[in-house]
């Protein structure tokens, strides 16, 4: 009895933290977040919250740190695919990140080899989508398009808007650098009306940003000045980050209540 009051008291602390870790992470303390994860994990060691921290320690530009954490969290992750994949996922962020692209995409072949495995389709989607974007930063336009046109199937399927919206962005950058100006628009139109919808200020400003370019390119000074003032006054007023990351999204519903214990059957 008393081993069972000593663990239901780690499950309480450890859902405290956690809990404390999301408020923090989606207002945008990331740094914050990672340390009340790491007092989760002190109370009792879970995936979820390996992930959500090297998640934080990511958004909070701690390479090395997230590394660490997602590799902890990998190591204790075998026997449960889908948490295995996002980890494999989040470390070809990292790597993509610091323009290591063949380590990336090694770690996404990986990521996308365990969301096959477990049938998770939206998080196939999310990683043939950071393909197409590594291809896209290796000059390769043909190549990238092919994958984010298939990472947009994939989410389409999945009922994943976000993840559509993501796509369409990306889709809009690459056609648009191919010349096709007017499909880059209708794309990237696409993108807006989500973000719009679903009042993501953030990625209503990347978005936005990207329109502006676009008509800049095209000698729409006036559309582009538009939109590059409205791309900066909503990243001056912040906002939460489209899902916090393709890698959050995926495993938004763990937490240490669940029972998903680091290193559990």
């Amino acid at each position: 009895a008393t081993e069972l009051s000593l663990r239901e008291a780690g499950v309480a602390v450890a859902q405290k933290h956690f809990v404390a870790g999301e408020i923090q992470l989606e207002q945008g303390q990331y740094a914050v977040a990672a340390e009340s994860y790491k007092h989760s994990l002190a109370a009792l060691p879970t995936l979820s919250a390996h992930l959500n921290r090297g998640i934080a320690l990511f958004l909070a530009n701690d390479y090395p740190s997230a590394k660490a954490s997602f590799r902890a969290g990998l190591e204790q992750s075998e026997s449960k695919s889908g948490f295995a994949a996002a980890f494999w996922a989040g470390l070809g962020q990292l790597y993509q990140r610091e323009g290591e692209l063949d380590s990336a995409a090694v770690y996404f072949q990986r990521a996308l080899h365990e969301f096959e495995r477990g049938g998770h389709v939206a998080g196939q989607g999310q990683v043939i989508g950071d393909l197409g974007a590594a291809h896209f930063m290796r000059g390769q336009l043909d190549s990238a398009l092919v994958y984010l046109r298939r990472a947009r199937q994939l989410h389409l399927h999945a009922g994943d808007g976000r993840g559509q919206a993501r796509d369409a962005d990306r889709i809009g950058t690459v056609l648009l650098m191919q010349g096709a100006a007017d499909s880059a628009f209708s794309a990237y139109r696409a993108a807006e009306r989500f973000y719009r919808d679903t009042a993501d200020r953030r990625a209503l400003a990347g978005t936005l940003g990207n329109l502006g370019n676009a008509y800049f390119e095209q000698g729409q000074l006036d559309e582009a000045l538009l939109a590059y003032k409205e791309s900066l006054a909503l990243h001056r007023q912040g906002g939460r980050r489209a899902g916090r990351s393709s890698v959050a999204r995926t495993h938004r519903a763990y937490s240490p209540a669940t029972g998903e214990v680091a290193g559990g059957g």
